[in-house]
């Protein structure tokens, strides 16, 4: 699944938000296959990740 769209990772909350968005029950056909390019192994803790190298980077959308 490639995420489009709206404005997502531009805080804490957005990221979140979305984490727990993808993981939900109510996704019946969502299943985090791999996470790669980054240190963490869960999706919560790599959109965090995401968020954070695009602040450093003055990105205007982490993820």
């Amino acid at each position: 699944m490639v995420i489009k769209g709206s404005s997502r990772g531009q805080d804490r909350r957005d990221v979140r938000r979305l984490a727990d968005h993808l993981l939900s029950r109510e996704n019946e056909s969502a299943e985090v296959i791999e996470v790669a390019g980054t240190a963490a192994s869960d999706l919560h803790a790599a959109f965090t990740e995401m968020r954070m190298v695009a602040e450093g980077n003055h990105a205007r959308r982490g993820i």
